[in-house]
């Protein structure tokens, strides 16, 4: 009979009358690597908080290692030991990577630490994880995927009960993502357990040995192994509109016909020419008005030294960039106020000025295309009347705390709708986005797309980013290793994941 480390029966929890977990029960056991795939927003955050902290409790119990540690009778009154890997990194940056593993870990009261043990130890368990860091370096020098593994191993050598990993797929490269779920497999072997938590299911289910669905603060549905479609997720996810964005992927469907263009008519809305960085290796490629692409990086991302180029940040490239048919030359920030705009990761949070209304929030950047903009009643107006359907009360809001994150991304994509730039460059656009938001987002890419602006999409992995696309460009370690079109997406998908 399996050993059972997690046990939760029939949690309910609430916030001021807001339900988040709503009859919750899962069950994980030891050496097992679960998956929890959330549907939508509803609880996720508030099962962590259980997990961790024994937040109260409505109905339900919670057992760890058959231990309650946490009932609606009685809340636990100390942390479970629960190890949370996230992209938020957990270590101290300016201690070494051993005192990180050891030191600072929940338990260690010595006095005199004997740093050469340390050492020692540390790279024993780094060398037997094939892992080139020296245990001595600052952990601020470590790259994201290194980060995850140290991380790992400290919640390995405090004997966690349960590793939870929540959202990492847009942080680290296929690859990395590949390598980390053999380490996975190797510490499930010695008896530990991992919940792995992912907004998409071509990333979570070749994680995991048995992936849950979660609706409405719920489990509604289990998956063993892989054996489920893409056609059966999106039933259990009630979207209307998702099946036919599969189909059309994978070229079963016609794209629109007004997104069909004939590109070599036109002047490239943006091109690299030969883009040398520390990072980047003669990268060469263009997009044009009305497509999108995806820059997809297998190892790690290169989406800092794109922007740095793009915005004016960084002198250090050669090679040419042309936008629109014009030379961009290094330390030149002008063509970021007229031609090119980056909407960053979480730009519900990064992009909006929680200070102003609305409609100030929409405007913004309004100056740049109307000389006086702000003196001129008449021209808001219009845009009030323009967008009312779009936007509808919000238009009306002063308080931004009030708006719902969709609306948030819809005011943030609109800005450049309005705007008009050649090329818009959207860094991990999905990243925390639901199955909804991630749906609604594709819609506010498309609209850019409709509206003649090429869209340019940076991440490590997002399965997602093919639905709008045209072509993806895969990149390894910033070199370019080939080029997909639409109809090729559905065979590299199927194998991006697999050894």
């Amino acid at each position: 009979m399996r050993e059972e480390v997690l046990r939760m029966e029939h949690v309910t929890t609430d916030d001021f009358e807001i339900t988040n977990l709503d009859n919750m029960s899962m069950h994980i056991f030891k050496g097992e690597i679960a998956g929890l795939l959330p549907i939508d927003e509803q609880g996720r955050k508030k099962l962590l908080e259980v997990l961790c902290s024994n937040a109260p409790l409505q109905y339900g119990r919670v057992y760890l290692e058959n231990d309650l540690v946490n009932s609606y009778l009685k809340s636990g009154q100390r942390a479970n030991r629960v190890y949370v890997i996230s992209r938020q990194n957990r270590l101290i940056q300016d201690l070494s990577v051993c005192d990180n593993i050891f030191v600072m870990r929940r338990g260690f009261r010595q006095y005199v630490v004997n740093k050469k043990i340390l050492y020692s130890e540390a790279k024993r368990i780094l060398d037997q994880l094939q892992m080139n860091i020296d245990p001595g370096a600052p952990a601020d020098t470590l790259t994201d995927y290194e980060r995850v593994v140290i991380e790992l191993i400290e919640a390995v050598v405090q004997r966690s009960s349960l590793i939870v990993i929540d959202e990492i797929g847009t942080t680290l490269g296929t690859q990395e993502l590949i390598r980390l779920r053999e380490l996975f497999r190797y510490y499930a072997g010695q008896g530990f357990s991992f919940l792995y938590i992912g907004n998409h299911h071509e990333e979570v289910l070749p994680m995991c040995d048995r992936t849950m669905l979660m609706k409405g603060g719920r489990i509604v549905h289990i998956v063993q192994g892989e054996d489920i479609t893409d056609e059966e997720i999106l039933k259990v996810a009630g979207s209307a509109r998702f099946p036919e964005l599969y189909l059309q992927r994978e070229g079963v469907l016609p794209a629109e016909e007004e997104e069909k263009k004939n590109v070599q008519d036109q002047t490239a809305a943006l091109e690299f020419r030969d883009i040398t960085t520390e990072y980047l290796e003669h990268l060469s490629f263009s997009v044009w008005p009305g497509e999108c692409i995806v820059l997809l990086d297998r190892g790690m991302s290169p989406d800092d030294e794109i922007l740095n180029i793009v915005s004016g940040d960084s002198a250090k490239w050669k090679g040419e960039i042309i936008c629109g048919g014009k030379k961009l030359k290094p330390g030149q920030r002008k063509f970021l106020d007229e031609s090119i705009a980056i909407i960053e990761e979480y730009a519900h949070k990064s992009m909006i000025f929680p200070d102003l209304s609305f409609m100030d929030n929409l405007c913004i950047l309004m100056d740049r295309k109307v000389k006086g903009f702000w003196m001129q009643d008449k021209i808001r107006k219009s845009i009030r009347k323009e967008y009312a359907d779009v936007f509808g009360g919000n238009l009306d809001v002063m308080d931004m705390r009030k708006v719902s994150k969709m609306a948030k991304y819809t005011l943030v994509y609109y800005r450049y709708y309005m705007l008009r730039p050649r090329v818009v460059f959207c860094v991990q656009p999905f990243a925390g986005a639901d199955l909804y938001l991630r749906e609604h987002i594709l819609d506010l890419i498309q609209a850019l797309k409709k509206r003649g602006i090429a869209v340019i999409i940076l991440t490590t992995g997002s399965t997602d980013a093919s639905f709008a696309a045209d072509r993806l460009i895969m990149l390894e370690h910033g070199r370019l290793v080939r080029e997909f079109q639409k109809e090729e997406f559905k065979y590299l998908w199927e194998n991006l994941y697999k050894n």
